[in-house]
């Protein structure tokens, strides 16, 4: 054997209870469980981490993706057509790939709104506050004009009023005239409670398939149109672990429910809650938030302007939040490599206590 392989071959290992010994020796009789680490004042981690525990727990590896691209989003809203629709053909022409408008109400000036945004080449995406088959009229009526192929069109519907009425028919017209479409968008808020959201969110995920299922949706279909939309914190290392945790989950759910396994369809946003009244300070915190939602995994992301929380956004502030994006894909790479947080023994072990703390939520009443 090439003695560069047995290198260590002369050092004794060192066993857990030794390294937990030596730490406590340290502290000088301050208790080893103060060093742990809390997740939501819910979740525990301990600092250590031994080659003994990793023997007991199997590796956590969510659904595998094709790549760990995503699309950069820019969220505008709207209250006068022709104002929105300058700002979006800025965000496009600076390299945003994901529009989102938010509506107030509802909005009968599509075709004003997206003059000259051509459909093929982007996703486009709608807050809207009730589920009415007219938008989806006018966007499909749009997309004809522009001979775009509707079977491969990218985007969403995000419905305020999750009202079951008005949401079956708008779901069912969604799947047919615009079938690549996400058509049901379950929120997932309060970034400061991770564990505590991620459960609330895998078991509304849940519940709105029973719901659907017991309405004549398949569950492919619904599958087809569901994506999470997750606000992301300041907590890096929990925020993703949560999204590798959230992919899991929603795969053993559609397990459960007979559907092959797949990754969950997120998109993410920065959380406005954590911006402070520096504008700088908040440019960096942003900076993390997005790489922490990246490396968990997204199809797409939204990062809020450093001003967004105090004022409406300038010409400056959504630049820098568009090429913060950027800089993390084209010269940080980020991109590249999929699931690039596999491997690491604090993310991993976090995504199981996450996984198996969710999934057990499930089985209460």
């Amino acid at each position: 054997m090439d003695d560069h392989q047995n290198l260590f071959s002369e050092f004794e290992g060192i066993r857990k209870e030794e390294w937990i010994a030596k730490i406590t020796g340290d502290l000088k009789g301050r208790p080893f469980e103060d060093l742990e680490w809390q997740i939501d004042n819910t979740l525990d981690m301990s600092p250590v981490f031994h080659p003994e525990d990793a023997q007991q727990r199997p590796r956590i590896q969510p659904p595998s993706a094709p790549n760990n691209d995503w699309q950069i989003g820019e969220s505008i809203k709207v209250s006068d057509a022709k104002t929105a629709n300058a700002l979006a053909l800025e965000a496009l022409a600076k390299g945003a790939n994901a529009l989102r408008f938010e509506l107030t109400d509802h909005f009968e000036h599509l075709a004003v709104l997206l003059e000259g945004i051509h459909l093929s080449y982007i996703s486009v995406h709608f807050v809207i506050a009730e589920a009415q088959t007219t938008y989806i009229d006018e966007l499909v009526a749009i997309a004809q004009a522009q001979s775009a192929d509707l079977s491969g069109l990218q985007g969403s519907w995000q419905v305020s009023n999750g009202d079951l009425a008005k949401l079956l028919p708008f779901l069912h017209h969604c799947y047919t005239q615009l079938p690549t479409f996400k058509a049901l968008t379950l929120r997932i808020e309060q970034p400061a409670q991770q564990l505590s959201a991620l459960q609330q969110a895998i078991r509304q995920a849940s519940d709105r398939l029973h719901q659907l299922r017991e309405n004549g949706l398949s569950v492919e279909q619904i599958a087809a149109q569901f994506q999470f939309s997750v606000a992301i914190g300041k907590q890096y290392f929990a925020e993703l672990a949560r999204l590798r945790a959230l992919h899991l989950l929603w795969a053993n759910l559609l397990q459960a429910y007979g559907a092959p396994a797949a990754p969950a369809a997120i998109e993410a946003h920065t959380d406005s809650a954590a911006y402070v009244d520096n504008i700088h300070s908040n440019m960096i915190s942003a900076t993390t938030q997005a790489m922490s939602a990246i490396l968990g995994g997204i199809d797409r992301l939204y990062v809020l302007p450093a001003n967004a929380h105090i004022e409406v956004p300038n010409t400056f502030t959504r630049r820098v939040a568009r090429n913060l994006q950027h800089l993390l894909k084209m010269e940080s790479y980020l991109d590249r490599v999929v699931d690039p947080a596999a491997g690491s023994y604090y993310i991993e072990e976090l995504t199981r206590k996450m996984v198996e703390q969710s999934w057990q939520t499930l089985a209460q009443p």
